[in-house]
């Protein structure tokens, strides 16, 4: 085994002419002699990085990655802190159970899949499906930054956890995040830096179908023509304001459009953070602007916007 001396001592290993399967045969190996800290040059697409090593490297173990990592990098992590200067693959941190992931870059797909413990800080963006299906136990709360923005269905089927989307790196005339936001979504909350339109939230019925039923409820008697014109001279048919606008017996007719393959959407509000919020957040989002070195004034642009707030109407 290493002297302590020797644990706190970077070992360094060169990816080039390496396998995924050497790699990560050479992490371990480093891991257990007892190293705790280890950078890997030439990353070059390399998977499964870490996977092998989760249960195994001790508290404070940090592995930096230097170049562009394959998918699955830090799958299952319970304590590892992996740092990544450079983009990532497919699915960054599925099923983590602690520890930390940094990405200076961008990250692609069904980043942080069932992430249950720990923080992953993204610099850039991130693919489709990020965060899908991330849940929480008992104090164990996950937190998962972008420091860009989202493609479609970030946080399906989320069950617990936090997702922050700031918009600091994306283009004024592009949206921060995608369609189908929070479908599913049963737990857990989404910040999104951005006012988003309720129709990218959850999964939305064809609008001509819509259209057509309210029309057929003006026939029946059920709803008047003016509430019907006012409504369809828009283009949201969201849940919310259709439940707003409508009397109760034509959204009661019309609400199984949007709950019969799917849960009841999830609720949205616009607005600045709440003390509670601010409480809870702040630690998180100061930790991101220390650990990327981003001018102070970030942390307190970030902490004083507003958000659009998705969380479960349950």
């Amino acid at each position: 085994m290493l002297s302590n001396m020797q644990r706190e001592e970077e070992a360094v290993i060169d990816a080039s002419n390496l396998s995924s399967f050497e790699l990560n045969q050479m992490i371990l190996d480093e891991v257990r002699k007892g190293r705790r800290r280890i950078r890997v040059l030439n990353v070059l697409g390399h998977r499964f990085i870490g996977a092998n090593i989760a249960a195994l490297a001790p508290e404070g173990t940090t592995i930096t990655l230097i170049g562009t990592v394959g998918d699955c990098l830090a799958n299952f992590n319970q304590r590892i802190n992996f740092i990544v200067q450079g983009n990532c693959g497919d699915d960054l941190a599925d099923t983590m159970h602690g520890g930390r992931v940094i990405v200076y870059g961008d990250v692609r797909d069904v980043a942080a899949q069932a992430l249950q413990g720990g923080v992953v800080f993204v610099r850039g963006s991130v693919g489709n499906r990020a965060g899908i299906q991330m849940r929480e136990y008992l104090d164990r709360r996950p937190y998962f930054i972008i420091g860009g923005g989202a493609d479609d269905y970030l946080g399906e089927y989320m069950a617990g956890g936090v997702i922050i989307i700031l918009g600091l790196t994306r283009s004024s005339r592009r949206r921060v995040v995608g369609n189908y936001i929070a479908s599913g979504l049963v737990g857990g909350r989404i910040y999104i830096r951005s006012r988003v339109d309720d129709s990218t939230i959850g999964v939305q019925p064809p609008k001509e179908d819509i259209q057509l039923y309210l029309s057929s409820l003006v026939e029946e008697g059920v709803l008047e023509q003016s509430t019907y014109l006012k409504i369809v001279s828009k283009t949201d048919f969201s849940y919310y304001r259709l439940r707003e606008e409508l009397p109760t017996p034509a959204f009661e007719r019309i609400r199984r459009f949007y709950t019969a393959a799917h849960a009841e959407p999830p609720s949205s509000e616009y607005r600045e953070l709440n003390t509670e919020e601010e409480r809870e957040l702040g630690p998180i989002l100061q930790d991101y602007v220390i650990t990327f070195n981003l001018p102070h004034q970030t942390l307190e642009e970030t902490l004083t916007s507003k958000y659009t707030i998705i969380s479960s109407s349950r």
